[in-house]
């Protein structure tokens, strides 16, 4: 079978942006579950600094740890709220599948419950 000039060059350009298509969807992909892991490692640098927190008998050691702390969460912070509401900078889409929507913002998991952000208002009032 044979085809004409003009079917080859639009079956060319339809596979050429469906592909254009496929790679931009797995690059965004892969930027919401790299930025997703970097929240896990943040997680965990907040509970480790926590305990450092706790631990420390030394003045200027805790102030150190303190602004550390706040650094962290404040990146946790700006990389959730990009996850949530999308992130030119970082690639983040910020679109929720319905299933997503209804874990973060409906009982019983209300994962972004408002109230969490009070302590990021004021992690460590009396350390």
């Amino acid at each position: 079978m044979f085809l004409c000039p003009r079917n080859y060059c639009l079956l060319s350009i339809t596979g050429y942006l469906n592909l254009h298509q496929l790679i931009k969807t797995q690059e965004v992909s892969a930027a919401v579950i790299n930025i997703s892991g970097r929240q896990r490692m943040l997680s965990q640098k907040t509970a480790f600094l926590s305990l450092r927190l706790v631990e420390s008998k030394d003045r200027e050691e805790r102030q150190k740890i303190r602004k550390e702390l706040s650094e962290v969460i404040a990146l946790m912070e700006k990389t959730h709220n990009g996850l949530i509401n999308g992130d030119g900078a970082l690639h983040l889409p910020g679109r929720l599948s319905p299933q997503l929507r209804a874990i973060y913002y409906e009982p019983p998991d209300r994962l972004d419950f408002e109230n969490a952000y009070l302590y990021f208002k004021n992690p460590f009032p009396a350390l």
